[in-house]
């Protein structure tokens, strides 16, 4: 009979998924899982698959946005324009708004990996051919891995997912985006050890891992991050006399890690894959944990922005303590 490869737990309330977590609980009461093992990512909403922003349905907005096309373009235009509709379309797409960010990053001398390929034509606004000046066989290939990876970290749309070393911090995020509601949000665990493990073997699960340089990103340090990859193979480029390349169309694959995740085959006695799911009504509840935890903005965005968005953000929430027990009395007529 074949092995779970996903598993979803339920918790009824943020304590139980916090003594679920702990790391004074010993594996065997956790069905063996061994949380060292894993890292992870959290959602406000449990329906949400893990696929990156580049590969969802608000993606070719997001793209067409990110890559600058033209400051008067509409962006209704992406709705009917071939650009998303192959996959060499939009992976040349995605390339433009990788060059963007390196560009832009390097006029403001922002510290960058070495790329030959993305400074060979710095100089022009827009480097139609540069993909295809050396055309990788997968994508997105592994010299542009540490750029995509900042490019992602910050907010750009690309095949990258983020994850986190740290659980609390994977909770933390899940619990910014929501309200209390009705229906849960919740926390993905993904087996990295296994995954990587698997890697170069016949076996190879198809996700990779990518981890950029923590030196000079402190909120990439402090939020322990880091990103899988689904690469995706590449159709065969034939070079032209007179439309200088030419690539046959192949479909997009929108594949997310629960999916690829779900469809292995394995002997394992634990799971590949956790969904921890929460009650999103616990929200105030989790952060008020977080915060005594020391899980706040002023520490995953290190800077005086963090202290500032931290304060605002425990006084929307009410979260600051009324230390001094202070009574005001009204003034006497």
């Amino acid at each position: 009979m074949p092995k779970e490869a996903v598993k979803t737990i339920k918790f009824d309330s943020i304590v139980k998924l916090f003594d679920f977590m702990s790391p004074w609980v010993q594996a065997d009461l956790r069905s063996g899982i061994e949380f060292r093992h894993f890292v992870f990512r959290g959602h406000s909403n449990c329906r949400y698959k893990l696929i990156p922003t580049a590969l969802r349905d608000d993606g070719p907005e997001k793209i067409w946005l990110a890559a600058l096309i033209s400051t008067d373009s509409k962006l209704e235009i992406v709705k009917d324009s071939r650009l998303f509709d192959t996959l060499a379309s939009h992976v040349s797409m995605e390339y433009r708004v990788i060059r963007n960010f390196y560009k832009l990053a390097d006029q403001y001398g922002l510290p960058l990996p070495e790329h030959e390929q993305l400074r060979r034509n710095l100089t022009s606004s827009h480097d139609a051919y540069g993909l295809y000046t050396d055309y990788p066989e997968n994508w997105i290939p592994d010299n542009l891995l540490e750029i995509t990876a900042l490019a992602q970290h910050y907010g750009l749309p690309t095949r990258l997912l983020d994850w986190s070393y740290d659980k609390y911090i994977a909770l933390f995020f899940a619990l910014q985006g929501i309200e209390d509601s009705e229906g849960d949000a919740c926390i993905w665990a993904l087996d990295k050890e296994y995954v990587s493990g698997k890697r170069y073997t016949d076996d190879d699960t198809g996700i990779n891992f990518v981890t950029p340089s923590y030196f000079g990103n402190p909120n990439l340090n402090a939020q322990k991050g880091l990103f899988t990859h689904i690469p995706v193979e590449l159709p065969q480029l034939t070079r032209t006399a007179t439309h200088g390349v030419k690539i046959p169309a192949a479909p997009i694959e929108r594949k997310s890690v629960d999916e690829v995740i779900r469809n292995l085959q394995h002997d394992r006695n634990t799971p590949i894959l956790l969904r921890l799911d929460f009650p999103k009504s616990e929200r105030v509840a989790g952060l008020r944990l977080l915060h005594e935890m020391q899980y706040s903005h002023a520490r995953l965005f290190p800077g005086y922005q963090g202290v500032a968005d931290e304060i605002q953000f425990l006084g929307r929430n009410r979260l600051i303590p009324n230390d001094y027990n202070l009574v005001f009395e009204s003034p006497k007529k």
